[in-house]
């Protein structure tokens, strides 16, 4: 037999068709892998482009969670492979029964129901893609993470074309408002509206910079983050990115405070910094004077939110008990019409319109605050057993605290479970690896060392997590 021949076995030499099937599925598979890879690849294009006016959603107008969403049905099977703990499955059987017994109790408006349901699956599923794509494919975090960085960057060019496009050639404005969902006159980039800029900065471009090991990347993920904080901040386009962006800087002076004598000049100059800036920011913005001086009563935005709130926590006082275990999912309204008299009693804006209106509605939709929404949705209880739980598992893996404060500060103001901020949270609490993964970006010193790589006697080609790409 020449070394170009090959045995074939019996079954093959009679039922020829048996040597094409194992050919034709190879192939097939590896169709399927390449169009799954692609879907993948495409959510994390549109990630930054949330405002696209052929967008399903009027409000948060993406259409990234669809597209995960659809990369997790192609790749059931992997899924199916996914292994959680005992614990963890226990809790959320739990929750699934008290959230059962809380509409038997309550009821159930069915499009509020619907909403809430759509929201936690799309968000859900984007944490299974997360866990498919790097757990089970074992793909890489430094590639994708050049994908997300290149389309944030596409983010902020739309943004400049946009600046230059408002100041000089106000002609082309029409352009913007045909692409965009919800056109804004202040600068939002390409995402929903202004007051989602630190959102996605911290929330998922920042955030992701802890799993890539590539320092290189990473050093240009925070530039470009700052970028995007810098040109908000001048341009005065949202008063919530001057209070993000002011969040992260306490947690960041705490963070060199805390380290002492090693960080004496940098926190001497943070701090005055910081101040200089807070000063020039207060002083040139109007809106932020009013609301410092005045309250968030001052504000029609910041009041008619403050005002949702309100109306919710009064409504928990007026029954404790059932906040203490919730309402159910998509029943918000019985808490907030519970407290609607007393907060509109207290309410001053003369921002009316959209306060009047809450109070004829059957069902609400956003309340905008997450820690709010779960204490309506699964009660105080479980809100506060989860909340702790994320800070002792931080402790117990190492992750950086103040990671997890910025994640959850961002949602102090944000309700939406869809949102990819917590899915990546829940992602480093899986797979945090301190020898393979990145770090925190409040680890400055670490991150503008020297080096591509922050695991220098690792491979050049080190993939995050479980090491090698699919």
């Amino acid at each position: 037999m020449t070394p170009t021949m090959q045995t074939v076995s019996a079954e093959e030499a009679s039922n020829p068709r048996a040597t094409q099937k194992r050919p034709l599925g190879r192939a097939l598979a590896q169709r399927w892998t390449s169009i799954s890879t692609l879907l993948f690849y495409a959510g994390l294009v549109a990630i930054p482009f949330d405002n696209l006016v052929f967008a399903p959603s009027g409000g948060w107008a993406t259409v990234a969670p669809i597209i995960f969403f659809l990369y997790t049905c192609f790749n059931l099977p992997a899924l199916a492979r996914v292994r959680f703990s005992k614990p963890l499955v226990f809790a959320a059987l739990a929750i699934i029964t008290l959230q059962c017994v809380n509409i038997l109790i309550y009821g159930v408006t069915v499009d509020a129901l619907l909403d809430a349901l759509f929201t936690f699956v799309l968000g859900l599923f984007f944490y299974f893609a997360l866990v498919i794509r790097y757990e089970q494919q074992k793909a890489s975090f430094n590639k994708d993470g050049t994908i997300l960085y290149r389309a944030y960057v596409a983010a902020l060019v739309y943004g400049l074309i946009w600046l230059f496009a408002n100041a000089f050639s106000p002609d082309l404005i029409h352009v913007f408002q045909s692409i965009e969902r919800r056109y804004y006159s202040r600068l939002a980039f390409s995402f929903t509206e202004p007051s989602f800029i630190s959102l996605h900065v911290f929330g998922v471009l920042m955030l992701y910079t802890y799993f890539v090991s590539d320092r290189k990347l990473a050093r240009k993920m925070i530039v470009l983050g700052v970028l995007f904080i810098v040109l908000a901040v001048l341009t005065k386009s949202s008063a919530r990115v001057m209070l993000d962006a002011g969040f992260f800087f306490a947690l960041l002076l705490l963070r060199f405070t805390v380290q002492g004598k090693r960080h004496q000049a940098r926190t001497l100059f943070l701090w005055i910094a910081v101040v200089a800036i807070a000063a020039a920011v207060i002083l040139s913005s109007t809106r932020i004077q009013s609301i410092l001086l005045g309250g968030v009563s001052e504000d029609g935005s910041a009041a008619s939110r403050f005002f949702r709130i309100q109306s919710m926590v009064i409504g928990f006082m007026n029954d404790p008990v059932a906040a203490l275990f919730g309402y159910g999912p998509g029943s918000m309204h019985i808490p907030f019409l519970s407290g609607y008299d007393q907060a509109f009693a207290t309410y001053t804006n003369a921002y009316m319109t959209e306060v009047i209106a809450l109070g004829h509605a059957t069902s609400i939709g956003n309340i905008f605050s997450m820690p709010v929404r779960l204490a309506s949705d699964i009660g105080l209880i479980a809100t506060v057993v989860l909340t702790v739980l994320l800070f002792m598992q931080a402790r117990r893996k190492g992750i950086d605290i103040m990671v997890v404060l910025m994640t959850m500060w961002l949602y102090v103001q944000f309700d939406s479970y869809a949102f990819y901020a917590l899915p990546l949270l829940l992602l480093l609490y899986r797979m945090y690896d301190p020898t393979k993964m990145g770090m925190s970006y409040f680890i400055i010193d670490e991150l503008w060392r020297p080096g591509s790589s922050l695991h220098e006697d690792a491979d050049r080609e080190v993939r995050v997590g479980l090491s090698h790409e699919a």
